[in-house]
């Protein structure tokens, strides 16, 4: 079960609406929105905040703001997975039932669990910028970007597994973190993304590549509420706890 989700930093409401046009994906989606892109929920995708939690924020005002911004989400992920128990049962308490915010970076042997203060975590499989930034923090073994065995696993996995895509990096095509900071002022300042996408092989390359997998196998992508009610729907009595 594939569950294809988007952080929309540092697109405006123009480069998103080209990008969804132009990125063909199956099924649904669920879109973590840096503003309320409402033509998103017209296409059929999930629509849910992606609010900033910075170390000497408000969090209280401003976990009040997006659910005002976002009045009909139930799925929830700030930026940079930042994630507490305060958190959560903050999120619980306005009415959200999901979060994504935890990394299990190419586990498929994962799950959706309740967190007792609130909500349903589901874990995140893969994200785009976690992988083509790992060479600079993962020492152990000799890791390899853009691995096809993330696409094989996951297409040939039982599990709820969660992707996490930006379409920044989508239309960058993005190689590794140096290429983007290098390019990214020019895209957020309008600049045609053609002009500025990495020719080679990136995060755009990658995504394609699983796109069309799961057109081989017949896959469709679930929205987070769906792949849990389908999770859910696999296990009775069993919904409340890690087992």
């Amino acid at each position: 079960m594939i569950a294809l989700t988007f952080d929309t930093d540092h697109m405006s409401d123009a480069q998103m609406r080209a990008w969804l046009k132009g990125c063909r994906f199956p099924g649904r989606g669920t879109f973590f929105c840096t503003e309320a892109f409402h033509f998103l929920a017209d296409a059929g995708h999930e629509v849910a905040p992606h609010p900033f939690l910075g170390d000497k924020s408000d969090w209280e005002a401003i976990l009040r703001e997006w659910r005002e911004t976002f009045p009909k989400a139930t799925c929830w992920r700030a930026h940079s997975l930042v994630f507490s128990q305060y958190v959560g049962v903050r999120i619980g308490k306005l009415g959200y039932t999901i979060a994504s915010t935890v990394d299990t970076f190419g586990r498929t042997d994962i799950s959706p669990f309740f967190v007792p203060w609130g909500v349903w975590q589901m874990p995140i499989y893969y994200m785009d910028n976690n992988d083509f930034n790992r060479t600079d923090f993962d020492t152990v073994g000799d890791y390899r970007i853009f691995d096809p065995k993330f696409i094989s696993q996951a297409v040939e996995s039982e599990q709820v597994l969660v992707f996490d895509f930006h379409p920044i990096h989508y239309e960058l095509n993005t190689p590794n973190y140096a290429y983007y900071v290098e390019r990214a002022s020019a895209f957020k300042a309008g600049e045609d993304p053609a002009k500025l996408r990495y020719d080679g092989y990136g995060a755009r390359s990658f995504f394609d590549d699983l796109v069309a997998a799961m057109d081989k196998r017949g896959l469709k992508s679930l929205t987070l509420p769906e792949a849990l009610g389908q999770w859910q729907a696999g296990r009775p009595g069993k919904l409340y706890s890690n087992a």
